[in-house]
């Protein structure tokens, strides 16, 4: 573990220079072999501090093996690590643009790894007030295709109200609200599933009826928890 050490004092090294300075091809070559390793050898604490420091240096993120990582992340039963990595980014300024890409990787990883109740705490997690990173359209996606796939519907119909009372611009893709459909259905809420599918084509067709969509949704949402 010598080398880990050489590194990761030669990255911090690098991130403190007054000027930006990039990293060469040979320390990229040895962070590429050491992640990997590091995670097969379940030695997740040196490849978070390994990776947190390489991205002090403001690598792009496709040069970096964070495949490896966020699998091996993914596989555990508990989010100790993965809170961890969220956590440290989020206090590392230099850090927040990576946050939305890595925590999108983590959301897909979780729901192809049947850990709906995971993802779902990542998604919390990145719309909490004053985050450097809120979800965008591409993530609301991912969450509400995913809790639907996981017979999550209630949650799925906070996702897609959060989406749609908060951010104006966003309207869900045509795949998502045959989902939210369907994941009614499934629950045995036809009625419901049908108010809300022709609210939501309504919505889709001219832009002009979310206020209509929302007002089914908190519906909804309210019911359900009665």
């Amino acid at each position: 573990m010598g080398s880990l050490g050489r590194l990761h004092r030669l990255l911090q090294r690098t991130a403190n220079h007054r000027h930006f300075q990039t990293l060469t091809e040979a320390e990229l070559s040895e962070i590429n072999n050491l992640i990997p390793r590091l995670c097969e050898s379940n030695q997740l604490s040196a490849a978070l501090r390994l990776t947190t420091t390489a991205l002090l240096v403001n690598p792009s993120l496709h040069t970096l093996p964070l495949s490896p990582l966020i699998q091996s992340l993914t596989s555990h039963q508990d989010l100790t690590h993965t809170m961890s990595l969220l956590t440290h980014l989020f206090h590392t300024p230099p850090s927040h643009p990576y946050i939305s890409p890595i925590a999108l990787s983590l959301l897909n990883s979780y729901f192809h790894n049947n850990s709906p109740n995971h993802a779902l705490k990542i998604f919390r997690w990145l719309r909490r007030p004053h985050s450097p990173s809120p979800p965008d359209h591409a993530f609301y996606e991912v969450v509400i295709r995913g809790l639907c796939s996981h017979r999550l519907a209630f949650h799925a119909l906070e996702a897609l109200r959060d989406m749609l009372a908060h951010h104006p611009q966003f309207l869900p893709s045509f795949d998502s609200t045959d989902l939210v459909y369907r994941a009614l259905l499934m629950e045995a809420r036809v009625d419901e599933a049908l108010e809300l599918n022709a609210a939501i084509t309504r919505l889709l067709s001219d832009g002009e009826n979310r206020e209509n969509v929302l007002e089914v949704l908190e519906r909804l949402i309210a019911q359900w928890t009665m």
